[in-house]
């Protein structure tokens, strides 16, 4: 029964970031429905359905930006905290493995491959399945995809250590109370996927969910699964100017792409895992 009891506490986080991104959006449109609501009656126009209207259309990319910026932001302190009180008893993270060159390049191979083996997949998947990407790009469109200063900060930046906080850290860290860490890493890596909201970045958001979790366990810290998602979106918004539509349609492509991105994760992930002395730990000590 105390094993179920942790599996379900275990699950309430992503509760808290709902929360957390309904209040930041409710607060957000009520601040800026009284702006506009102002500027309207100044000009004369007392329709509210009219008024409704023009606040909710004119709710630009910068405005829905920011939203989700300010949540990042809001639940990086939340579960900061969260994970600070999870973490007071343990032993202070030895940040030498982390730190170690081979394990450094490996993050770095493992990231730029799993975003070449993305930006390969979703090629693929648009052409096959044009109706999954509706969602996924209005999300892409919100984000701005490095267009502006804040999105570059947003998604190369907040973004990845908010949500390693939030899953890699107290999620992963509770499940671990309850659950093997393999059965752990695929409940925090599921809702990860579930997180984003859309299927298909759901799908690719499970996959590189588990390589975060797997991060951590190796190196025994959070500040692994952290810099493997810095890598992952910051060559993500770098890609999109090499990978064009146009490069992806060249014949040989296909090979090149797969080649690379298995290559990448292999030799990342060999790396990662070649330890230079035996040692056994618990991933309950990792933070």
């Amino acid at each position: 029964m105390k094993r179920v009891g942790n599996i379900i506490i275990s699950i309430l986080p992503i509760l808290v970031c709902y929360g957390i991104q309904m209040v930041v959006y409710t607060g957000t449109l009520i601040i800026y429905g009284l702006i506009q609501g102002f500027q309207l009656a100044a000009m004369g126009e007392t329709d509210p359905v009219i008024a409704t209207k023009y606040i909710l259309g004119g709710l630009s990319v910068e405005v829905l930006l920011l939203i989700s910026a300010i949540s990042a932001l809001l639940a990086l302190a939340v579960f900061g905290i969260w994970y600070k009180l999870l973490t007071k008893t343990e032993v202070r993270t030895d940040y030498s493995r982390f730190k170690k060159p081979k394990n450094l390049m490996s993050i770095l191979f493992i990231g730029i491959g799993l975003q070449i083996g993305i930006t390969f997949i979703l090629s693929i998947l648009a052409s096959l399945k044009p109706e999954w990407f509706e969602s996924y790009v209005k999300v892409m469109e919100q984000l701005g995809m490095g267009n502006t200063l804040l999105s570059t900060v947003y998604i190369g930046l907040i973004a990845p250590f908010s949500e390693e906080f939030i899953f890699r850290g107290v999620i992963l860290k509770l499940a671990r109370r309850a659950l093997p860490f393999t059965v752990a890493n695929i409940l925090q890596a599921l809702l990860f996927g579930i997180y984003h909201g859309n299927l298909v970045q759901g799908i690719y958001a499970f996959i590189i969910g588990m390589f975060f979790g797997f991060v951590c366990y190796k190196l025994k810290t959070i500040a692994g699964s952290i810099l493997l998602h810095m890598v992952i979106n910051i060559s993500g918004l770098l890609l999109e100017y090499v990978l064009t539509d146009r490069v992806l349609q060249m014949p040989g492509m296909v090979i090149i792409l797969a080649g690379l991105s298995i290559a990448g994760i292999v030799y990342g992930t060999v790396m990662l895992t070649k330890r230079d002395e035996v040692d056994e730990f618990d991933l309950s000590n990792y933070r």
